[in-house]
């Protein structure tokens, strides 16, 4: 079974238009890269340490980030 017949398609002669596609598009990613300071790196590219806490009694947000950033740590999540 075929499906395409006769096919001739000159990839060499459309190289061209594909390289100005190419680098229109990179020059956009670096453009954005620009103007956003940067790729935004989550938690798992930045490094750190975790430390889990467990307490019988809910405590609020709140109190964790003033007790945190009384001791130096105001930027931990």
């Amino acid at each position: 079974m075929n499906f395409l017949q006769d096919t001739n398609i000159d990839f060499l002669g459309k190289r061209r238009i594909a390289f100005l596609i190419s680098g229109t598009l990179i020059l956009i990613g670096v453009i954005s890269l620009i103007i956003k300071g940067g790729p935004n790196y989550g938690i798992d590219f930045t490094g750190g340490s975790l430390v889990q806490v467990h307490v019988e009694k809910p405590i609020s947000i709140s109190k964790v980030r003033g007790a945190l950033s009384s001791i130096g740590l105001a930027g931990a999540e």
